[in-house]
């Protein structure tokens, strides 16, 4: 018992010297970016920009070739999809209805 505790103490000590470290590197990039200007600030903004633009595209993506894929799967067994939404509804309604 007492070896568990003192591991999750030394565990709980290294996490706190973690966020130590990870608060002084946050500040210390606040700092190089304050320094290095307005056109490096520009730089960044458009690479996070341009990066948030391509994951969403990937999201739309991805999500219309599911909706495909479900719309074909109902298409191809509309027996089986209702009796899944009907078993979801009656489990559903069972834990909400207490």
């Amino acid at each position: 018992m007492a070896d568990a505790k003192t591991e999750t103490n030394s565990s709980v000590e290294a996490l706190r010297s973690d966020f130590d470290q990870l608060r002084q590197d946050f500040a210390q990039l606040s700092q190089h970016l304050r320094g290095a200007g307005s056109e490096a600030a520009e730089t960044a903004r458009q690479r996070v920009e341009n990066t948030a633009k391509r994951a969403g595209d990937v999201a739309r993506e991805n999500w219309q070739q599911g909706c495909s894929a479900l719309d074909a799967e109902i298409r191809e067994r509309p027996l089986t999809v209702l009796g899944i939404a009907f078993a979801a509804g009656v489990v559903i309604g069972r834990l909400f209805g207490r």
